[in-house]
This record gives structure tokens, C-alpha cells and sequence, in this order.
């Protein structure tokens, strides 16, 4: 097929030559975004068409292949042009594109070609600096662009593919001194056919290394859901949005809180990589998150005390360069209406000063008697670019929750056989006119980054984090023998405030020992202090009869206090982590973090004041290797802790921390250009779980351990233009090991054997009905025990979701349709009084567009 090949010169000029498919062969995903392979792969070339050479500085193309060094060594040898940055703005037209280079390189002429929705754009005689050496990944830059990618193909050639929404972009040169500048817009005059409709790619993260890295050279299992996918979906809650990973299972009432189980145990929650207190509540939207990140296993050599299971990095929008306005109005059954603002651009003429506001708000029922909530939200971020190596952001954030509880209902009438019937799933055991739920979250910080060089950059980020949560909730105390009575007490929490302080700082640095081994080196230091006030008291309420409840004659009685406390928590830690790569196909991540965690609790109650501190080191250690540019083979093992805070021995000696251990091993896969699939088999031990002391019921020892062990296997791309699929299976294993408490062999509560998340999404690429799509999604979640004691099971359900959808140029609209054959189903249960039912046939219309 003949095509034609774009040839730009650094005056701005553009010359057309026609010439044969052969001369840029298209490269795949892995050539353009997978990180560390790209070196291993030489272009293919067939005699090189002319390019116009600039009188002022002669550039000559020297398309030999040799073995070469390092890359100074190239640079001395050829005069090649070192590339130190890649940067990406949007213009109202599409986006400009800058190449940067050091001030005594040869000026680049790019050769750019399109193929299929990709723009091509290679540049001979060039090199990556050593800071970006594993390339550049950019999704959705700018609307109609879902992709930008810069890689190194071979020894002295550097590839740029644009990946087009609906077409191949178009790109022009625009005059500067020094860097090769490009301004680049969705439609392009070349693409004749049309091109796949690519949302799911390979996204480069931070959550596993703490530096911008590619999934595919990390040697634990790591899966990205993009803005694209939680958009499609509607979903505005963080559990929703985490259901299409497999294995990651809510376990906890949804409408208060974000809590979820990762291969069995409770996940933990970061923001833009730093300790958030605030995410666990459901008052967090999903209007300003930009990706979620999640990372299986511990991780605590990144983060400190934390999660055995894994961790969620919900990662905001940023603040963009060209004016940028969207506005989102969502309406559904149960009367649920919510919409959102997003605001952006920059705010003087040199760009240096840019923001972005975000707006959300939620008001929803439910299918709960008298349960609804709001939701407020409110997202400023101002991004300075102080100099050309450094820049700071500035970050504040406001979210509001108010909210009646779901504690669920008895198993017995539910999931057991009760004497008197089956209970209504919409059954409230409290009191709305009551009750009240109210979450105030405030956040406010800082992220500074200054580098040094194109090597080596310091980064230092702020948060103050406020959290305050009165409430008055009626809860169940027990089950009367006429299985309908239900005997309830009541909590009564005026004060419940949470405040705290992080300091974070780090240097990340490249560099070489010899001339094939390369170090990407992270050392830091995070200082974290919180300190918690709770005022609670607790009393009896009447009881309701489940069957016939009258919850207007509720009679509250007397509250006595149960818990007035001041709990300090104070955290130093201090990480060092070294990313090595040896000769393109071996990757070693070797790590350890030292913590000491202190705790202080004051309790006016019981006239006391208790102290604990904990010293502990976390090690990882992983490797990756490579046989080939589609192919990861790796292990890990890794250690985590959290301290034994809570629970007292007999000999009042403070319990060590809860540590787990995981190995794990797994095999990462490039299908093809679009589909990739990773397979992961995991065994995490977690030791010095506090159970009751045998001698003296009122005591607790250090006996308890848990196992979870299994397998999971995860698929992300595209099959075809216009044909995205993500999700996959997981199956876990985690009994209880050791315990005095339960019998060794049980199984841990709400976590099922076998779990599958599935979602397939097709939109058409041509004809008058361009931009009409729909989706499907299918969750099984398999059986699972409802209480530590095994005493009764949660039946396993499959539900099904449905999407319709148009998207026009700027313009959105779809209709979301969750248990799309209302089912009746159980999400989850914490033990035989409180058991939830997940939500009946639910649809939520939107519509959106952007300026």
C-alpha cells in the first residue's frame, strides 16, 4: 500500500516523499511503552528516503548498526543528539508536544508516518538521557489523543507514537532555537481507515516503585483501572470502581465506608503515593481521580505499616496548559442526582501558573428503608513552575458525607431459615428520624520536585489531613429465641476527631556501574503524626419486633460513657530502594525500610495512660527477567507489619507488631500490540495475631496466624478496533493457621474461593453511527463463610451490568445498568446480625461535555 512520509525540517518547512510501507515499520506496544526492552529491538530499515538537510546545521542520517557502549559513548562516537525530556501540553487544537535536548545537540528532524489511529514519529541519531532511558508513557493528554509513548527502538534511534481517538493525529513542526516542538491535533488528512478505539494501555506508576515505571518491570502483580473505564461505567464510588479487579471484594457497608479485602486481608488506601486517613470514607467521589492503581501483596518497605493484602493509589487530576472545561450531570432510580465541574488551564501568559477545580455533588436514597445520603465535593490544585527544574503544586481538598448506617440484618431470616419467614431486604433496624452520620474531610498539602540534572531530582510533600465524624447509631445487640425480636443499644459520638501531619521526602538518582548495568536509586525519609479524640457513649434502645417493625416508638435510654480518649500516634521511617537492570534483560528491585511507630493513649474512662513503640524492618527483594520484549518472568518476597496497638497481656508487656510475609511469583504477557495478560501465584503468612489468653479470658496472648494462598490471572487491552476487555479470575485460600479463639482449618469471613470480574466494552468506529457503543459486565463471587466461627455461609451470586453509550466529539451521553437482572444477592457479611444485600436492578442516565 503506498503511503506518504512526512519529513520535517527544523526551519519549519515541510517536505512530502512518497515511499514504500517498509521504511517505518510499525513497532509494537512493547517498542513504544514497555520500559527497559525497548534497547533490545533493532529497526528494520530499507533504504531511507531523502531528508532536506538545514544549511545552518547539517544533519546527516547513519542508519549503520555496530555495537556500541553507554550512551555518553555513542554521544562521543556519532555526535548523537541526547533527548533529556519529553513534554506534553494541551492547545485548544489538540496538544503541543516539546523534545528537549542539551544545548550542544544537533537539531532533530523527525520522520513521521501514520499507521492505522497511531502517528509514528522516529528520529535517527538520538538517544535518551539516562533519567527517561526507560521511556515515556502519557495517557489521554488531550481530547481525541488516548496516548502518547517515546522509546528508544535501537542504539541510535528514538520512536514517538501518537495513538488518535477516532484517527491518526496530524503533526506539524513549530520554529524553535533548540528543542523540536510539535503541535499536534486529532484529525489527520492522512488515515483513510478506521482506527481501533484504544482505552486500555500499558500506564506507567509509581505505586510499586515510588518512580514512574512500567508495570511490566516490577516484579509484583500491579493492575491500573484509567479515568476511561470508570468513567464508561458511571460509577462514582471507589468500591464500585475496584470491583472489575478479581479478588478484590467489599467488606464493609459501602454507603459510609471504602473498605475492601486484596487476597483475603483489609486493603490500605494512599493519595498520589502518600498515607491518606481520608479515602477509607465513602465520602471520596471519583470526579478528580485521574487512574487507581493496585498493588497486590505487602508494601510496606514503600509505605510502612500497613496492609497484608495490598494497596490502592488513587491518583487526581492535575492541572493542565490550555483552558480546559467539563461538566457532568448524572440522574438515576432511587433518586439519585449528582453532577461535576472540572475546570483547568493556565493563568498568565508564560504557563507557569496553572490550575484545576473540580466540583462534585451526590444525592442519592436507597432501597433501604429511610437510608439515603449526600455528597459534597470540593478539589483545588495550582501547579507553579517556579524555574525550568523546579516546580511545586499546591493542593486543597473538601469533602463532605451525610449518611444513615446499614448495619445489615440477621443471618437467620436472610441466609439461614428463620421459623417466622424471610425478613425484607430493604429491612432498617434503626431510626433515620434519629440517627445521623457526618463526615467532614479536609486536606491540605504541598509536592515540591527540583532536579539537579537529568539524573538526579529531590521531591518533598506536605499534608495536613482533618477528619471529623459525629454520629448517633442504633446498632444490634442480639437475637431474641422467637428469631423476631431484635434487642438494640444505641452509640452516641459527639466529638470523633482525627488530625494529621505528613512529611515526605525523597531523591531519586540514575546512574551506572560499568556500561551495561543500570541503578535507578530511591532513598527517603517520612515523618507521620496523628492524633485521634474520641468521646463515645453507649446505652440500650427499645427493642423492634423484625417482622412488624414501629420505629416510631423508639424509647432511647440513658447514655454512660464507654470510650473518652486522646490517642497520639507518632511514625518515622526511613526507606532506601535500588531498581537495577542488568544487559536489557534482567531487572532486580531490592529494598528495606526501617520504622519506629509510637502510640499513646490517654483514656479519661479508665483514668489511664498507656505507651507502646514499635521498631521494625520491612526487606524486598524481586527480579524480573526478559527473554524476550513481550515476556516478564518474576518473583518476590516482601515483609510487612502493622503494630499490635490494641489488646493487653497479663503480664502488661506490649505485644509485637503483626508481620506478613508473602512470596510470590508471576508471568507478565504482550498477547499482541494491545492485549496484555499477567498470571500471579501468591502465599502471604500473617504471624502475632492477638487472641484470648487461655489462662485468663479478660487477656489476650500472641498466637493467632493466617494463611491466604492462591492464584490470579488478569487480562487488559484491546481485541479489535473498538473492542476493550479487562478483568480476570482469582482464586485464595486463607484459613486461619493458628488461634485460640477459632477452630485451626476455618476459613476467614467474606473472602470467597473463586472470583471472577469480567467487563467488555465495543463502540463503532465508522459510518453515521460512529461513537455508538455499549459494554457488559459479569461478577461472580463464589461462596463464602459469614464469621470467623464458620458458623453459616454467604451464597455466591452472578450479576450482571449493561451500558449504552454515544460519543460525539465533546459530547457524552450513556445509560449504566447494574444487576441488570436484579438478582437478589448478599455483597457481604461481618457476622450472624449483620448481613448486607446488594442493590436491586439500578440504572443511572448521564450526560457530559466539555468545552
Amino acid at each position: 500500500m503506498k503511503l506518504l512520509s512526512v519529513l520535517l525540517s527544523v526551519s519549519g518547512l515541510i517536505w512530502v516523499s512518497p515511499v514504500l510501507s517498509e521504511t517505518v515499520r510499525a513497532v509494537p506496544r512493547d517498542t513504544a511503552t514497555h520500559k527497559g526492552a525497548g534497547t533490545q529491538r533493532q529497526k528494520e530499515t530499507s533504504p531511507s528516503p531523502i531528508v532536506p538537510q538545514s544549511p545552518s546545521q547539517p544533519f546527516v542520517i547513519n542508519l549503520q548498526q555496530n555495537n556500541r557502549g553507554t550512551a555518553a559513548d555513542l554521544l562521543a562516537q556519532n555526535n548523537l543528539t541526547q533527548v533529556t525530556e519529553l513534554e506534553v501540553n494541551p492547545t485548544a487544537a489538540g496538544l503541543e508536544l516539546i523534545l528537549k535536548t542539551t544545548a550542544d545537540g544537533a537539531r532533530l528532524v523527525p520522520l513521521v508516518l501514520p499507521e492505522g489511529n497511531d502517528l509514528v514519529i522516529d528520529i535517527l541519531d538520538t538517544v535518551l538521557a539516562s533519567s527517561i532511558s526507560n521511556g515515556v508513557t502519557k495517557t489521554n493528554p488531550a481530547p481525541g489523543i488516548m496516548a502518547i509513548s517515546l522509546a528508544q527502538i535501537d542504539e541510535s534511534s528514538i520512536r514517538i507514537t501518537i495513538t488518535g481517538e477516532n484517527q491518526a493525529p496530524s503533526a506539524e513542526v513549530v520554529p524553535s532555537k533548540q528543542n523540536l516542538v510539535l503541535s499536534v491535533t486529532p484529525e489527520a488528512t492522512t488515515a483513510q481507515q478506521a482506527p481501533p478505539n484504544q482505552i486500555i494501555d500499558v500506564i506507567v506508576t509509581e505505586v510499586g516503585t515510588r518512580t514512574e515505571t512500567d508495570p511490566q518491570d516490577v516484579p509484583q502483580s500491579i493492575q491500573v483501572i484509567p479515568q476511561e473505564i470508570i468513567q464508561k461505567r458511571e460509577v462514582n464510588e471507589i468500591t464500585e470502581a475496584l470491583e472489575i479487579i478479581p479478588g478484590v471484594i467489599s467488606s464493609f457497608d459501602n454507603l459510609l465506608f471504602n473498605d475492601v479485602t486484596i487476597r483475603g486481608f483489609s486493603a490500605d488506601y494512599r493519595r498520589n503515593g502518600l498515607q491518606n486517613i481520608l479515602i477509607g470514607d465513602a465520602s471520596v467521589q471519583t470526579a478528580n481521580i485521574e487512574r487507581l492503581e493496585i498493588l497486590k501483596g505487602p508494601a510496606s518497605v514503600l509505605y510502612g505499616s500497613g496492609s497484608f493484602g495490598g494497596t490502592v493509589n488513587v491518583v487526581t487530576e492535575q492541572p493542565t496548559e490550555e483552558p480546559y472545561y467539563k461538566v457532568d450531570l448524572d440522574i438515576g432510580n432511587f433518586d439519585l442526582y449528582g453532577g461535576s465541574v472540572d475546570l483547568s488551564g493556565p493563568l498568565n501568559e508564560s504557563k507557569s501558573l496553572k490550575y484545576r477545580l473540580n466540583f462534585a455533588a451526590e444525592t442519592n436514597e436507597t432501597f433501604l428503608d429511610g437510608v439515603g445520603r449526600e455528597r459534597y465535593l470540593v478539589n483545588p490544585v495550582l501547579t507553579w513552575e517556579i524555574g525550568k527544574n523546579t516546580d511545586i503544586t499546591f493542593e486543597a481538598e473538601y469533602s463532605n458525607l451525610t449518611s444513615d448506617n446499614n448495619f445489615g440484618i440477621p443471618a437467620l431470616g436472610t441466609v439461614l431459615d428463620n421459623i417466622n419467614g424471610e425478613l425484607d431486604q430493604g429491612l432498617n433496624f434503626g431510626d433515620p428520624d434519629i440517627e445521623i452520620r457526618e463526615i467532614d474531610n479536609i486536606l491540605v498539602g504541598y509536592d515540591f520536585e527540583h532536579r539537579f540534572s537529568d539524573d538526579w531530582l529531590v521531591r518533598n510533600a506536605f499534608q495536613y489531613q482533618h477528619r471529623s465524624a459525629p454520629e448517633f447509631s442504633i446498632f444490634e445487640l442480639s437475637l431474641q429465641d422467637d428469631q423476631r425480636t431484635l434487642e438494640r443499644a444505641f452509640a452516641d459520638v459527639p466529638e470523633f476527631d482525627f488530625t494529621a501531619f505528613l512529611l515526605d521526602s525523597s531523591v531519586v538518582g540514575n546512574f551506572n556501574t560499568g556500561s551495561r548495568i543500570k541503578h535507578e536509586l530511591v532513598a527517603g525519609i517520612e515523618l507521620f503524626r496523628s492524633e485521634e479524640l474520641a468521646n463515645i457513649g453507649v446505652g440500650e434502645v427499645s427493642t423492634i419486633d423484625l417482622f412488624a417493625p414501629e420505629l416510631s416508638n423508639t424509647v432511647i435510654g440513658a447514655a454512660t460513657d464507654f470510650f473518652i480518649s486522646e490517642t497520639t500516634n507518632e511514625t518515622l521511617g526511613i526507606y532506601l530502594q535500588d531498581k537495577i537492570e542488568f544487559f536489557d534483560k534482567v531487572i532486580l528491585l531490592a529494598g528495606i525500610r526501617f520504622d519506629i511507630v509510637s502510640t499513646e493513649l490517654e483514656d479519661e474512662v479508665l483514668d489511664t495512660v498507656d505507651f507502646d513503640q514499635n521498631e521494625e524492618f520491612s526487606p524486598r527483594v524481586g527480579i524480573v527477567y526478559q527473554p524476550i520484549n513481550e515476556l516478564s518472568l518474576y518473583g518476590n518476597f516482601t515483609q510487612s507489619f502493622t503494630p499490635n496497638f490494641f489488646g493487653f497481656s497479663s503480664t502488661g508487656e506490649p505485644f509485637d507488631p503483626q508481620t506478613g510475609t508473602q512470596f510470590e511469583v508471576g508471568v507478565k504477557a504482550d498477547i499482541n500490540d494491545k492485549l496484555s495478560v499477567t498470571l500471579a501465584y501468591f502465599d502471604i503468612t500473617l504471624d502475632n495475631i492477638p487472641t484470648t489468653d487461655p489462662d485468663d479470658v479478660f487477656f489476650q496472648i500472641i498466637a493467632g496466624e493466617q494463611n491466604s494462598e492462591g492464584v490470579e490471572l488478569f487480562v487488559s487491552g484491546e481485541i479489535l478496533p473498538g473492542w476493550d476487555v479487562i478483568g480476570g479470575y482469582t482464586y485464595t485460600d486463607i484459613t486461619i493457621a493458628e488461634s485460640n479463639d477459632f477452630e485451626v482449618g476455618n476459613r476467614v469471613n467474606n473472602v470467597p474461593e473463586n472470583a471472577v470480574s469480567f467487563l467488555t466494552s465495543y463502540e463503532i468506529q465508522q459510518g453515521s453511527l460512529k461513537g455508538l457503543g455499549g459494554s457488559l459486565g459479569i461478577y461472580f463471587v463464589g461462596d463464602r463463610e459469614g464469621d470467623l466461627d464458620n458458623t453459616f455461609e454467604i451464597p455466591s451470586y452472578t450479576r450482571t451490568d449493561a451500558s449504552i453509550f454515544y460519543n460525539r466529539e465533546k459530547f457524552k451521553t450513556a445509560l449504566n445498568f447494574r444487576n441488570l437482572f436484579d438478582i437478589d444477592y448478599f455483597e457481604n457479611a461481618e457476622t450472624d446480625l449483620r448481613v448486607r444485600f446488594g442493590a436491586p436492578f439500578t440504572v443511572v442516565g448521564s450526560v457530559s461535555y466539555e468545552f
